[in-house]
């Protein structure tokens, strides 16, 4: 992540020179991303309340929802869960009036994530459903597996029925499997993996099992994820510095 602070600071510095606010609060909200990635919470609660902060003072509304999501998922990990639910509402105004679906939908799951966390099972059910029908509408098959997933695991804790947790996870996994993507479908074998061992299917179990650990030899995960996050990070880092340099042109 050196790379990335490096041309976080020097894309700051060209901002501030030309007094743009905008490109200002954006630098900021990519310093907060790189510390997120770091696992510095506090600092990146710390740059992603500055890009707010900006954001409300020039009205962008663009920004103000992606910092309110921002701000709220570093918070989280930091204790900071009063505002959280707060914070994800008026991300889901301004998404809503925006028409941003795809962060009006991962607003909505994050939503749910909290109320499941809360024991507030009805509302998470509610807030996952719409976060499903948003990524059914927008045809994003990984994002409708990973919903999938979690409305599995909270429908188990809610009704404690698991013959249709066992239904949710393999509609999960249909649609992991529709997609190949490693993650999704390693995610979804081992919730399946688990679901069938609750029921004693040792047969199902060993099944998901042997899928699930084929998917982590062939992917590692979490490294391939911080990789892929890192290069499209440089990338949005790179188009910015060339438009910065263009206007001081």
């Amino acid at each position: 992540f050196e790379r990335a602070s490096m041309h976080v600071i020097q894309g700051l510095k060209i901002a501030e020179k030309l007094d743009d606010k905008k490109a200002i609060s954006s630098f900021y909200s990519s310093m907060g991303m790189i510390y997120d990635y770091q696992q510095n919470f506090e600092k990146a609660y710390e740059y992603y309340a500055k890009s707010l902060a900006i954001s409300r003072e020039i009205n962008d509304k663009k920004g103000i929802a992606r910092e309110l999501n921002n701000l709220a998922n570093a918070g989280w990990y930091l204790g900071k869960t009063d505002s959280y639910e707060e914070s994800m509402r008026q991300a889901i105004a301004l998404n809503k009036e925006l028409k941003h679906m795809t962060w009006l939908q991962m607003n909505y799951f994050n939503l749910g994530e909290l109320f499941f966390i809360n024991g507030q099972l009805d509302s998470a059910m509610i807030y996952n459903q719409y976060a499903y029908d948003i990524a059914d509408e927008l045809g994003d098959l990984k994002s409708m597996s990973g919903i999938k997933v979690a409305m599995s695991r909270q429908n188990l804790k809610r009704t404690g029925d698991l013959n249709s947790s066992i239904v949710l996870a393999h509609e999960a996994y249909g649609l992991a499997a529709s997609t190949d993507s490693k993650k999704e479908i390693y995610e979804a074998a081992t919730l399946l993996k688990e679901l069938h061992e609750q029921e004693n299917n040792l047969d199902s179990a060993y099944k998901y099992a042997i899928i699930m650990f084929r998917m982590k030899d062939s992917l590692d995960i979490y490294k391939t994820n911080a990789n892929i996050a890192k290069l499209e990070m440089l990338h949005e880092l790179d188009k910015e510095m060339m438009e910065l340099e263009k206007a001081k042109d």
